[in-house]
């Protein structure tokens, strides 16, 4: 058989005993036996060109062979070095390809990052604001490696803070003449900074996601340079960085004083004025809903909100629009449940005025077999009749004591009973502790005593 079938037959015969193919090139060696993507890294390692590059990034689109470029050719300590050296040598261009090319070979990656990679992207920052104006080639593939390495353990995202490398990545969003290339730094700059506001590794005791995103806002004026920058994008009609955007201010939103101040600087009109001009897009839909649905967690931002804007009602709206799409209702389910928290007055325009309970059961009735969908819709619903029991039969009537039982069936939620009892049904509750029928004693040294405390 030829080469190309034997690998087939390998393959289907492996997959046929149970083997695990995860970290296994699935393609014929070349004739020395050496995979091809070791053949492009010696290439690019010996003249790094653009088109070496484009080459080795489109061979590593597959985990196996970038796993594999580490593992048998030792490519994130080589290309890491290559950089450097390219650097002290002042050869931006040079230490460019070589920077994009780690990027491109660390995503998804095992933890292979060591602090002199970390020192090399450190020393390629200062190279940056060297060029700042210019450079945005540099500043892009240095976001893509950074968040890279910051995906694979939180120790990385910590070194590289103490490095002053996010706080260089801030500066992508300065007050700036557009370049045509600048909305592909902004986009992977935003990449980057989401990236540290991130709390997702278990192998660290601790996280400082909370710390990088105040450090990011108080003292490198992310909201107000970040929230200026959306709004002359969204001018130019830059709309896929107008969303990067809009994810990366939602997630530096990490405290109340940062929502009011959020507020301030205009992010509220930014978000619904972006929502009524793309109501029919269920992604931009989505971007607005996340911010507003962070911003209105601080009490006063959200009574600001729907007293100057109406915003409930657009929040509503796109709902109504969008139910069918999973991510934009689940976005328009969280704003409702933090629209009508300890509002009972929003609620009751929201169901009397605006069919919130149809549009929220529409979106229940859509993703039944969605819980993380199916929990949002059954806290909307019972933040709307918690505190305005007038609206329970309006609901009832809907059917959503049967939605909330066949989600308690089908997933075990007890957001499901909580609704069910807010809707005044009939709800098995487990009583976790009913006491022992006894009073309680004053405290007496006898009873001190006897429970050997003194």
């Amino acid at each position: 058989m030829s080469p190309e079938e034997a690998v087939e037959d390998a393959i289907e015969t492996a997959k046929l005993q149970g083997g695990n193919l995860y970290f296994i090139i699935k393609k014929n060696a070349e004739s020395d036996g050496r995979h091809l993507v070791l053949h492009l890294l010696d290439a690019l390692l010996d003249q790094p060109d653009q088109d070496n590059l484009t080459k080795f990034v489109a061979e590593c689109e597959t985990f196996e062979c970038r796993h594999w470029a580490c593992m048998a050719g030792c490519a994130f300590n080589s290309l890491s070095e290559k950089a450097e050296k390219s650097l002290e040598n002042k050869n931006l261009t040079e230490a460019n390809i070589f920077i994009a090319a780690l990027a491109a070979l660390l995503k998804g990656q095992p933890d292979w990052v060591n602090f002199p990679m970390v020192m090399v992207v450190k020393k390629s920052c200062d190279a940056w604001l060297g060029d700042i104006e210019h450079n945005f080639d540099l500043i892009t593939n240095i976001s893509n490696l950074v968040t890279a390495m910051s995906k694979m353990h939180e120790q990385n995202r910590a070194d590289m803070m103490i490095e002053g490398i996010q706080a260089t990545l801030c500066r992508v969003f300065e007050p700036r003449e557009q370049h045509e290339k600048s909305g592909e730094a902004i986009a992977a700059a935003c990449g980057a900074l989401q990236a540290q506001i991130v709390d997702d590794d278990n192998r660290k005791a601790g996280s400082d996601a909370h710390g990088r995103a105040k450090a990011f806002v108080t003292e490198h004026k992310l909201l107000e340079n970040g929230i200026e920058l959306t709004q002359k994008l969204l001018k130019d009609n830059q709309t896929q960085t107008v969303n990067q955007m809009l994810a990366l201010i939602t997630s530096s939103l990490v405290c109340a004083d940062f929502c009011k101040q959020a507020t301030e600087l205009g992010a509220g009109e930014l978000a619904v004025d972006y929502m009524r001009h793309s109501a029919d897009d269920p992604v931009k839909v989505k971007f607005s809903l996340n911010l507003i649905k962070n911003m209105i967690g601080n009490d006063d931002v959200r009574h600001k909100l729907i007293t100057t804007v109406n915003i409930h009602e657009d929040v509503v709206d796109a709902l109504q629009r969008h139910f069918a799409k999973v991510n934009t209702a689940l976005a328009a389910l969280r704003c409702i449940t933090s629209l009508t928290l300890r509002n009972p007055e929003c609620a009751r325009t929201l169901v009397n005025n605006h069919n919130a309970a149809e549009a929220i059961v529409n979106a229940l009735n859509c993703h039944a077999k969605n819980k993380g969908a199916t929990r949002a819709g059954l806290m909307a619903a019972r933040n709307c009749v918690v505190r305005a029991s007038e609206l329970r039969p309006k609901f009832l009537q809907l059917g959503l004591e049967t939605i909330a039982n066949e989600a308690l069936q089908t997933h075990g939620l007890d957001e499901a009973k909580a609704c069910l009892r807010d809707l005044g049904c009939d709800v098995a509750l487990k009583e976790i502790w009913a006491g022992t029928g006894h009073k309680l004693q004053h405290a007496s040294n006898t009873v001190l005593t006897e429970m050997n405390i003194t």
